[in-house]
């Protein structure tokens, strides 16, 4: 019989200790310790109270994730942590490894309409994945051991999936061990469980009719730049790109923004797949190309599509100044694949100067 200070809201162990976490703020170390009665070997069980910072406790047990002998686990801040000995819960030790991302993590909503924890973890392929079912997001934070042997960890963009709980269910037959292990997903709304990560498609069933799948609205949005002359005018009347695209993406829309927000103005593009023109070979499975190394890629796709080909464009326009320029990818249709390898225009700077913001 173990009292604690607040009701329980999860377990997990580490080494040869049970850690226990209770309301807001509250984790103990449990330990198992022999003691000797008369002449009889027995155990008892130790517990201590580390001094946690506040909210610093774990939100629920289902956002608590074993990885080997760490632990990590979402707290009531909300912020994720990960340990390795139950000692440094203790003050400010914990480190925090969604900082990275924390604005988004802030602006989470981590709770559900009865404001209970509503938040759901899993270790699948190097990647320490969470679930926020109210907003339908899916935190991805990869680990990655380079030549050196030093290990990386950055995490995806947020992706949009409907889904709460994450299993990773054996989709294998016999001795077909490419079909493993995959991760499915859990409807946060319906009924449904859907095996992640397997198409361009939302809905992608065996023999669906292509009228019945759902498209993947699809964006990759880059940064501004600026060149390296963020008070100059700038120009420009080329801007190449390079990637990857399947002859049925015709549809693969280049968004230009001159300024922030396309405050000078805003150009698209079309770049069409079955142009044979932009097009080259296809592509083969190359591990240190097209495919991530030990990580999913962002896409509903683990490799690229057998039909995929490389493509080169370059596109002529009209030069207009700006001061920084962002470039934005996307398709809104389903069975599409693309990705984007380079990209960027031949920039010079503008005989025109900025004489409207000196004052």
């Amino acid at each position: 019989m173990l009292t604690l200070d607040e009701p329980n809201k999860g377990f997990g162990t580490l080494g040869g200790n049970l850690v226990i976490f209770s309301g807001k703020s509250y984790a103990y170390k449990l330990a198992f310790e022999n003691i000797t009665v008369s002449t009889t070997l027995s155990e008892t069980v130790a517990v201590k109270r580390l001094e946690t910072g506040v909210n610093q406790g774990a939100l629920c047990q289902e956002a608590i994730v074993p990885i080997g002998d760490s632990l990590a686990y979402l707290t009531n801040e909300v912020a994720l942590r990960i340990i390795s000995d139950p000692d440094k819960l203790t003050g400010i030790t914990p480190g925090t490894f969604s900082n990275p991302i924390k604005p988004d993590f802030d602006a989470e909503d981590w709770l559900d309409s009865s404001d209970k924890p509503d938040a759901f973890g899993i270790w699948y392929k190097n990647m320490l994945i969470f679930s926020a079912p109210q907003g339908s997001h899916l935190y991805m934070l990869n680990f990655v051991e380079n030549a050196d042997g030093k290990l990386v960890r950055y995490w995806n963009s947020p992706q949009i999936f409907p889904v709460g709980p994450l299993s990773i269910i054996d989709s294998g037959t016999g001795n077909n061990l490419s079909n493993g292990d995959k991760l499915h997903g859990h409807s946060n709304s319906v009924p449904e469980t859907y095996l992640l990560f397997d198409g361009a498609s939302d809905g992608q069933y065996a023999g669906m009719e292509m009228t019945e799948k759902l498209p993947i609205d699809a964006k990759a949005v880059f940064a501004y730049q600026s060149y390296g002359k963020r008070a100059e005018l700038k120009c420009f009347d080329e801007f190449y790109v390079e990637g990857e695209i399947t002859t049925n993406t015709t549809d693969l829309t280049l968004g230009l923004n001159y300024d922030y927000g396309g405050m000078t103005q805003q150009l698209e593009k079309t770049i069409d797949g079955s142009d044979t023109d932009i097009l080259e070979g296809v592509l083969g499975f190359n591990s240190l190309a097209q495919q991530s190394l030990a990580v999913n890629p962002l896409g509903g796709l683990l490799n690229a599509p057998s039909d995929a080909r490389k493509f080169r464009v370059l596109f002529e326009i009209a030069r207009e100044d700006f001061n920084e320029i962002q470039d934005i990818y996307s398709t809104n249709e389903v069975d599409r694949y693309w990705a984007i390898i380079a990209r960027g225009a031949n920039v010079t700077l503008s005989p025109r100067k900025l004489i409207n913001i000196k004052k």
